[in-house]
């Protein structure tokens, strides 16, 4: 059944083990909270931005299976194509009849959606819903995820001159999402950029400008680590931009290695959620339209890439929400047909009014905002305790020390698990920067058994735990319990949709355990771990489809060669992280700091030494 939002929070409360004196002490008073417990007042923004960083949980992740975002605009479009055309036909239904006495915009363009799916699946004509959906986003200025998921919808349907109106709104609106691109929202963004790319190769496009727009717009998408796909795109386009104005010759050269490496890892092609991008084939018809661009050909952007403004995320609720309905072209007259006055709304706007939860879920439905919209805003506001987790890949390793004292500071005053989680995440990066890295030492030893004291007091995890899970299987040696762990840790991961990446919990918490098993050359224990590890590949098929997993699988090959060969499983281990960079143009460790690679490299070179003293 699903849940009230008070309930749900309660119900994290007690299993994170969060005392009411905590939260009391962290700004929200026993009455108010047990009055919004009973249903009696309302919480405030504030208030809820204090107990997402008590609770250690993302607003997607505090919201999904409450009443707060009822279907279907918990469904992702895309996945949606999966339903039957009944079921679409009955949603479609539900919308209309909504819109009909709403005259909501989010109910009438959610209709659309779902009519084109109808259509699309149905074989009929779909153009007029695709001019429809169309009409209704091209003047925006601003997408959010609920417009990136309409125009993602329709992106193979749409002709170029229209594709790329949408494609630049949403260049400008990418940033948003820079820290935040959970697996729905991470294949929305690669469907569109593919479809960029596809609309290049037609033959009426001969505009060199506008092909330059879009390989700029690929080259600086932002990307966390692990998306691999995306920076494998970026450096695509890199080495297209080079093809037509550096070197030709180079650049075709580059290519050709650069695919002889993505051949050998397997990524020849991204497997999309319904498509297919070949890099050679996209190769092929883009170099092939060298000699018919225009070099001054008129643009289908209204400026070049270098001078788009890209939307950036304001500090507060009042300036987001005037970007928004600016971004959106929402109208004080429409803003009233929902009940909001526009003396409300300026309250609201110069923060004159506390922001309440209900307001908010309203603001929600009429500004067309889902989940992973509003998780970014609470992550990156001032306020978040948990802001550096957020993006942790962009802080500078020379800080992790820093990020460390001051979060242990914090949490001596506010008792917030945010705090302490940001400085055990932390410190397990400070371990792995050790020139002697290596885990099974006391010090990492001790900081595994840290964690794994702090996990076991929580009945429930979310994605900022899942963070720290991993290092926590170094401190434990009987392997029926590391799998036993294994199988624990998976079933404590709920909807990882929501997550800031696509994760295999088997995949991912296995590492160091797998490695710990190598340096104590305990291959029984290795294999027994390798036969569940094994198992994910039937059990978990969709996350196969990311190379950050299957590499992990590769990387899990390399381990075991060392038990029989290690300089041969060394060397191909070093081989994997040399081609990673050269087909992302990344390093795998950061400041080039290998430690697994230094770690198995010196234990090791023990081993072979001791075995080669001769005996008295």
């Amino acid at each position: 059944m699903t849940q009230t939002l008070a309930e749900r929070i309660n119900e994290i409360r007690r299993n994170k083990q969060v005392s009411v004196q905590t939260i009391v002490a962290n700004g929200i008073s026993k009455s108010k909270y047990f009055a919004y417990m009973r249903g009696e007042r309302d919480l405030s923004i504030r208030d809820l931005q204090i107990l997402m960083d008590l609770l250690t949980v993302s607003f997607a992740e505090l919201v999904i299976d409450t009443d707060v975002i009822p279907e279907p605009y918990n469904l992702n479009l895309l996945r949606a194509r999966n339903l039957t055309v009944d079921q679409l036909e009955t949603f479609r239904d539900v919308l209309q009849a909504k819109y009909a006495q709403s005259n909501l915009v989010a109910h009438r363009q959610y209709g659309l959606a779902f009519n084109y799916l109808v259509a699309y699946k149905s074989d009929a004509d779909c153009k007029p819903d695709v001019t429809a959906l169309y009409d209704e986003l091209k003047n925006y200025r601003v997408f959010t995820f609920f417009e990136m998921q309409l125009f993602s919808l329709i992106a193979e349907s749409l002709t170029p001159k229209r594709f790329y109106r949408l494609y630049e709104i949403f260049v400008q609106s990418i940033g948003l999402f820079s820290g935040y691109m959970p697996m729905p929202i991470y294949l929305t963004i690669l469907r569109i950029h593919y479809y960029a790319l596809v609309h290049l190769t037609r033959p009426s496009l001969k505009s060199w400008p506008t092909m330059l727009f879009v390989l700029e717009a690929i080259e600086n998408q932002p990307a966390r680590p692990s998306y691999i796909e995306l920076f494998m795109l970026r450096e695509f386009t890199k080495m297209l931009k080079a093809y037509y104005t550096v070197d030709s010759p180079a650049a075709e050269q580059q290519f050709r290695s650069w695919l002889n490496v993505a051949i050998a890892r397997g990524v020849v092609e991204i497997k999309l959620t319904y498509d297919t991008l070949s890099f050679p084939g996209l190769w092929q018809a883009l170099t092939m339209k060298r000699s018919h661009m225009a070099v001054n050909g008129k643009s289908m952007f209204t400026a070049d890439y270098a001078h788009i403004q890209s939307a950036e995320l304001a500090d507060n609720f009042g300036d987001a929400l005037q970007i928004l309905l600016k971004g959106k072209r929402i109208t004080g007259s429409e803003l009233e047909q929902y009940g909001i006055t526009r003396s409300k709304l300026y309250r609201i706007m110069h923060q004159d009014v506390v922001i309440r939860l209900n307001d908010l879920f309203e603001m929600m439905t009429y500004l067309r905002l889902l989940p992973a919209d509003l998780t970014v805003f609470f992550f990156k506001n001032p306020t978040s305790r948990a802001r550096e987790r957020f993006a942790a890949f962009l802080v500078d390793p020379t800080d992790y020390q820093t990020v460390v004292t001051e979060a242990l500071d914090h949490y001596e005053v506010s008792h917030s698990n945010a705090d302490y989680e940001t400085a055990l995440e932390f410190q397990v990066y400070v371990n792995q920067q050790l020139s002697d890295f290596d885990p099974t030492s006391i010090v990492q030893l001790d900081l595994a058994r840290t964690i794994t004291d702090y996990l076991l007091k929580l009945d429930e995890w979310h994605e900022a735990e899942h963070r720290l899970v991993m290092y926590s299987f170094i401190d434990i040696d009987d392997v029926e319990m590391v799998i036993k762990r294994l199988r624990i840790a998976d079933e404590y991961m709920h909807h990882r949709n929501v997550f800031r990446a696509p994760i295999s919990s088997v995949l991912n918490n296995a590492e160091y355990s797998l490695l710990k098993a190598v340096i104590l050359n305990q291959r029984a224990d290795f294999d027994k771990i390798m036969t569940v590890v094994a198992g994910e590949r039937e059990r978990d098929p969709q996350i196969f489809h990311f190379a950050t997993w299957r590499w992990r699988v590769d990387v899990f090959d390399y381990y075991e060669m060392m038990f029989t060969n290690p300089a041969a499983g060394l060397a191909a281990f070093e081989t994997f992280v040399t081609d990673y960079q050269v087909l992302t143009g990344k390093p795998l460790f950061p400041k080039n700091r290998n430690f697994i690679a230094d770690t198995l490299k010196h234990h090791f070179a023990t081993v072979l030494k001791g075995a080669d003293t001769p005996t008295t």
